[in-house]
């Protein structure tokens, strides 16, 4: 049985999706999908240290926690706003109600 030896190219052109600004929720996800791909192919063939591949994983976890955190906190806000809202709204109504409760109609 004659082994069969496989010839890859010096080089491989990656398929560029032409943005030029990521937000921050697309540039944790482009990392995490680079991880994933880098993840995916035998370790000595790409020679990465096992310690950089830790310290990269790291880093893409800690920038999603940061983007969870930051769309909390946006969330917060907003809920914060709408809440203040319905107080007065209530405020208003129970006013309504109290004068009403004294009408003679």
């Amino acid at each position: 049985m004659a082994s069969e030896e496989k010839q890859l190219p010096k080089t491989v052109k990656i398929k560029g999706s032409y943005c030029r600004n990521y937000n921050a929720i697309h540039h944790a996800q482009f990392h995490r999908n680079q991880l994933d791909l880098v993840k995916g192919v035998d370790k000595t063939k790409l020679k990465i240290p096992e310690v950089a591949m830790q310290k990269w994983e790291g880093e893409v976890n800690e920038e999603v926690d940061l983007n969870e955190k930051a769309a909390r906190s946006v969330h917060t806000k907003a809920l914060l706003e709408k809440d203040e809202e319905r107080d007065k709204l209530l405020t208003h109504l129970f006013g309504i109600i109290r004068f009403n409760h004294y009408s003679p109609v």
